[in-house]
């Protein structure tokens, strides 16, 4: 199988590195590129998936490009899959085995986002459409079979504990959220569900987002990010939303959340003493993880997901053999 992915996530690297690399990948590799490839880019991962003739060549030319964009070593972070190896990885990572919150859902959705949305723009390669289209059945399975359900929604829980201690008043807080992104309404939804309702959505399309029922605003008026006293940032933008430089000097304590690679948010407005900012890795760390899944159970998954890899690889061997018969006569 002509497959292979370079990619950086929580794991492999810091924030900043990941933050530079998100950068590059998308700048590069969107949709506008010419180089044929899925781009998956969610707030723990960066991963371009690609297939050629050439493997190696085509891995050579991703780093040149990424090379050519960012001035500071950062090789040692990224990782390469080819073959069977990208097709398990991807597995793991639509199943949410490889998130940093494990089992969170909305992964399924930005992988079958960024397959359908790379389908759009390229004529991509037939192994690549049954990588991906098999890895969406086998994560949809795996969530289904193994129990990832009663585990599902941590971020929103800690999300809603944190806004709860921090803020007085919290059931009466004003919320904005920045982004009509899925794992921003997972958490609005939560919200809902808790009785939280001054809930504000700022997006650039709000016509999308009527079907939330709450107060639905255009993205113009994310300057007045300020009259609200909880903020979070869930969207994919290049360049800072929020920054010190338009932040009050006083006023009652503000929380805001970035849930976003690259940050929505400039870090510096974290120093200011009536701000309290988390970035998604300060979050992942507070779920922790560890104590949420245990060995057993990681490897059990891992072990079923392995299995279904190798079964639809043979299945695909054995088309490629078929048609390399039929080609014959």
């Amino acid at each position: 199988m002509r497959v292979g992915v370079v990619g950086v996530n929580f794991k492999s690297s810091d924030l900043f590195l990941r933050e530079l690399l998100a950068k590059a990948f998308q700048r590069y590799f969107g949709n506008s590129s010419t180089f044929s490839s899925v781009l998956l880019s969610t707030c723990n991962r960066s991963e371009l998936y690609f297939s050629r003739e050439d493997l190696a060549l085509a891995h050579t030319e991703i780093l040149t490009i990424l090379r050519k964009e960012i001035d500071v070593p950062f090789e040692h972070v990224l990782y390469s899959y080819f073959g069977g190896e990208c097709f398990a990885h991807l597995a793991s990572v639509t199943s949410g085995l490889d998130s940093a919150i494990i089992a969170e859902t909305e992964i399924q959705a930005q992988v079958k986002q960024a397959y359908g949305n790379a389908s759009l723009y390229y004529s991509l390669e037939s192994c690549m459409h049954f990588m991906f289209q098999k890895c969406l059945k086998i994560g949809k399975g795996v969530r289904t079979s193994m129990l990832f359900s009663a585990r599902e929604g941590r971020l929103e829980r800690s999300l809603f504990t944190l806004s709860h201690l921090l803020v007085k008043d919290f059931k009466t807080a004003s919320i904005l959220f920045i982004g009509n992104s899925e794992i921003n309404r997972k958490i609005l939804g939560f919200f809902k569900c808790k009785g939280i309702t001054d809930i504000t959505l700022c997006t650039r399309t709000p016509r999308n987002a009527q079907d939330l029922n709450v107060r639905v605003v255009d993205w113009q008026e994310i300057p007045l990010w300020q009259n609200y006293e909880i903020v979070i940032c869930g969207t994919n933008q290049e360049n800072y939303l929020i920054g010190p430089s338009n932040a009050q000097e006083k006023g009652n304590i503000k929380v805001i959340f970035d849930l976003s690679i690259p940050r929505n948010v400039d870090p510096a407005l974290g120093r200011h003493p009536g701000i309290v900012l988390f970035n998604i890795e300060e979050l992942s760390e507070m779920v922790d993880n560890k104590h949420c899944l245990p060995d057993a159970e990681i490897q059990k998954i891992d072990n079923r997901i392995r299995e279904e890899v190798d079964t639809q690889l043979l299945i695909f061997y054995k088309k490629q053999e078929r048609a390399a018969v039929c080609g014959l006569f």
